[in-house]
C-alpha cells in the first residue's frame, strides 16, 4: 500500500542568521501534548531547550531521553552528568544505553510526529556544524520509530537524580566543570 507523509527538510549551520535546528526542537518541545522521546548520542542541550523540556515534563508530558551510558568521547559523558540536574527535578526520564555506541538521533512528539537526521542536542550541532534534518507528520512511520525506540529503551538504564546525587564529590566536580565548556564540545 502507498504511503503518504507530510514532510519537511531542515537544513542549519553556521551560514544561516537564526538557529534553525534550535527553533524546531523548540517548537517541537512546545507542541507536545502527550509525549516527548528523545535518542541523542550527544545530549548537552542548553538553556532554552533545558527548560522547555522541563516546562514539558510540569505540564504532565512524559519526557524520556535515551543517550550512551559510555559515548565516544568521555568528556561529554561528564558534561552530561553535570547538565541533567534540572531535567531529572522536574521529572524528565534519562536512561542509559549499553555499548555498542548508539549514534541514533531522534525526536518523536505525541506518537505521531517524528524529527530524525544528523543534528545533536549539543551548541556544537545548534551553532557550528551544518545539519539535516527532516521532520514528518505520519503516524505509521512514527509508530514503527516508537517500537524501535521501546526496545532500546528496555535494554537501556535508568538515571535518577539518585544516581546523579550519589556520585562523590570529586566526580561531581569534574562533571560540573565538564558543563562549563559544553559550548566548546
Amino acid at each position: 500500500a502507498e504511503q503518504n507523509s507530510i514532510a519537511r527538510v531542515i537544513v542549519d549551520g553556521p551560514s544561516f542568521e537564526e538557529e534553525r535546528m534550535r527553533w524546531h526542537f523548540l517548537n517541537a518541545i512546545n507542541c507536545a501534548e502527550k509525549n516527548i522521546k528523545i535518542i541523542s548520542p550527544y545530549f548537552l542541550p542548553d538553556d532554552s531547550l533545558i527548560s522547555a523540556l522541563c516546562s514539558a515534563a510540569l505540564r504532565g508530558i512524559d519526557v524520556d531521553i535515551i543517550t550512551p551510558k559510555k559515548s565516544d568521547h568521555r568528556i561529554m559523558d561528564w558534561a552530561l552528568k553535570g547538565s541533567v540536574e534540572q531535567l531529572l527535578a522536574r521529572g524528565c526520564h534519562l536512561w542509559h544505553s549499553p555499548q555498542p555506541f548508539d549514534h541514533s538521533k531522534l525526536l518523536i512528539i505525541d506518537d505521531d510526529y517524528v524529527s530524525l537526521g544528523s543534528s545533536n542536542w549539543d551548541d556544537r550541532s545548534l551553532r557550528l556544524n551544518y545539519e539535516l534534518n527532516i521532520e514528518c507528520y505520519d503516524k505509521v512511520l512514527a509508530s514503527k520509530l516508537i517500537k524501535l525506540f521501546l526496545e532500546k529503551k528496555a535494554k537501556a538504564i535508568s538515571f535518577s537524580q539518585k544516581d546523579l546525587h550519589r556520585r562523590s564529590w570529586p566526580v561531581q566536580l569534574r562533571d560540573g566543570i565538564a558543563r562549563m565548556f559544553n559550548p566548546y564540545l
